[in-house]
């Protein structure tokens, strides 16, 4: 996250925030880091947030980042470790609604030893005038391997910025900021 697009100016509005995902890879337990970061999309695709974990079922990085754009949710895969990555594509719900949200900062997406992914994600409007929560987030599935997803239990009102952690029991946390 951070690597500026050459020729665009930098801007301080989110949805035109000029960045885009690059990427560093080691091949010795991160003992060592390539040198010169790489951008893993084209010069158009506006990007923010990303979050990696390793599909285990599928032997695939799975990307999770927001579209600094659109603010919708865009995934991209790897099946050469992380050598190159797919062309993003929207994040849809069932309905084949884009997911509207914020990814991470932080570790927002986990791959359960089963294959299903499960990302967070948030929303917030500012709004100071009354006691309305204006931020919130959702904890959202896939069982089919990103192509469809599904919202997992409650919007969770007052929070924002969701990283999620994987117990060893298998049980889910979720990690929030509270900014309202």
């Amino acid at each position: 996250d951070g690597c500026y697009i050459k020729g665009r100016a930098n801007s301080s509005g989110a949805q035109y925030f000029n960045r885009t995902i690059c990427s560093r890879r080691s091949t010795d337990g991160g003992a060592s880091w390539g040198a010169a970061a790489t951008k893993l999309f084209s010069p158009h695709v506006f990007a923010a947030n990303p979050s990696a974990a390793w599909d285990p079922v599928r032997q695939r990085v799975v990307l999770v980042f927001d579209n600094t754009q659109d603010g919708g949710i865009m995934l991209s895969m790897s099946s050469d470790l992380g050598v190159s990555f797919s062309d993003p594509v929207p994040a849809r719900l069932a309905n084949q609604s884009h997911i509207i949200a914020f990814a991470g900062p932080g570790n927002n997406v986990l791959v359960l030893p089963t294959g299903v992914i499960v990302f967070a994600g948030y929303a917030h409007w500012r709004n100071y005038s009354t006691q309305q929560p204006t931020f919130w987030s959702n904890v959202y599935l896939s069982l089919d391997g990103g192509v469809s997803w599904s919202q997992d239990g409650p919007t969770f009102l007052h929070l924002g910025e969701p990283s999620l952690a994987l117990l060893q029991g298998g049980e889910i946390i979720l990690d929030a900021r509270c900014p309202d």
